[in-house]
């Protein structure tokens, strides 16, 4: 019998995060597809200051995804970061009061990701997922 190497293994991802044990009022809800396997995830719940709020990549090897929604019903945020595609240039993605972003798979880890608030704090919600 024949083996590969190769995995063609596809993981789908449904986050769904809410206070609510039914779900009932979703503060985040979002599908995934063709993310590898990610085998470490944070959620977080982050009080973004207009001085920046820094998110640690550092438990990770590789980041899948970072998806961030923004729960504040009146301030945007702006998420520095940087990717494989800019090098070391930053990436800046503005998040309008209550929207979600996915940042993607390029996301390098020797740079934290940055949460600046536009002219209040903001609550955001922050789920990471990759690989150690």
């Amino acid at each position: 019998m024949a083996s590969s190497s190769t995995k063609y293994t596809r993981v789908r991802t449904h986050i769904e995060v809410s206070r609510a044990s039914d779900y009932s009022d979703p503060l985040v809800e979002t599908t995934l597809t063709d993310t590898t396997e990610p085998t470490r995830y944070h959620y977080l719940e982050v009080l973004s200051s207009t001085s920046a709020t820094v998110v640690d990549l550092a438990p990770y090897g590789v980041v899948e995804d970072v998806i961030i929604h923004n729960r504040d019903g009146t301030n945007f945020v702006d998420v520095t970061y940087r990717n494989t595609a800019n090098g070391a240039n930053d990436n800046i993605t503005r998040i309008k009061a209550g929207k979600t972003a996915s940042l993607g798979s390029t996301i390098t880890i020797a740079n934290d990701l940055s949460i600046d608030a536009d002219t209040a704090d903001c609550e955001c919600v922050v789920v990471i997922l990759g690989t150690v």
